[in-house]
């Protein structure tokens, strides 16, 4: 018989909604983003996306957006 013991190493990480921005400048002077938002609510992940995304487009590309 062996007497081997077992030793379980398990890690959580209970981290907030993150939202995360990627901004890319192109050759031309270009921009595009990509972002990421981490939640359980979809409505709540679409609103956050949106707005970060109505916010990139009104600083780098000049649109206004209708509110």
């Amino acid at each position: 018989m062996s007497n081997e013991q077992v030793i379980r190493h398990e890690h959580y990480n209970f981290r907030e909604q993150e939202l995360k921005v990627t901004l890319k400048r192109g050759t031309r002077g270009d921009y595009g983003w990509e972002i990421s938002y981490n939640g359980t609510d979809i409505e709540e992940v679409l609103q956050k996306i949106k707005e970060a995304d109505e916010k990139l487009r009104e600083a780098f590309l000049g649109e206004v957006t209708k509110q």
